[in-house]
């Protein structure tokens, strides 16, 4: 069982592409992020009339919770890709990691990149037989979301000192 602190300490990972991983396909939260200093926000798009001042940065995201065969817990965001020039090359990144999540959520998935091919790919797969049974954690999947991004993490209004530190 994943304790309080595992808890605080494995989602704030985020994202974790090595190993074997399922997905809980009833503990998804969609919403915006932003990436600032290497650091995601939530991002509550409903407190602004514009989005202007993130210079095009927030995305669309689903964030999936994930379970390793050790009972290791994390959160891995999907996010719709920046409109650009490469967005084709970014759609197939994005499209990829979409199939992986949906047989994720049947079986044991590994995947991998492959930067010439620009996707992910599964390098192998196994049943839920070839592991041991592993319990999903007994913790809310609110709280998961909010202990990965506590307030301060959260942009939810024109006083965040991320978006103070955007407009000046």
């Amino acid at each position: 069982m994943i304790t309080n602190k595992n808890v605080n300490r494995s989602v704030r990972t985020m994202i974790k592409k090595d190993g074997f991983f399922k997905v809980n396909s009833n503990n998804q939260y969609t919403g915006a992020m932003f990436c600032n200093k290497n650091q995601w926000y939530l991002v509550d798009t409903k407190k602004f009339d514009s989005l202007d001042v993130f210079r095009g940065g927030v995305l669309e995201t689903r964030i999936v919770q994930c379970i390793t065969p050790k009972g290791g817990m994390f959160l891995l965001p999907i996010s719709e890709p920046y409109p650009s020039p490469y967005l084709k090359d970014k759609l197939t990144w994005k499209n990829s990691l979409d199939i992986i999540v949906e047989k994720a959520q049947r079986e044991w998935v590994h995947i991998n990149s492959d930067r010439i091919l620009k996707k992910y790919f599964l390098i192998e797969k196994k049943s839920f037989n070839d592991f041991q049974a592993v319990a999903w954690p007994d913790v809310d999947f609110n709280t998961i979301i909010d202990r990965a991004f506590p307030s301060a993490r959260i942009i939810d209004s024109w006083d965040h000192p991320v978006v103070k530190s955007l407009m000046y």
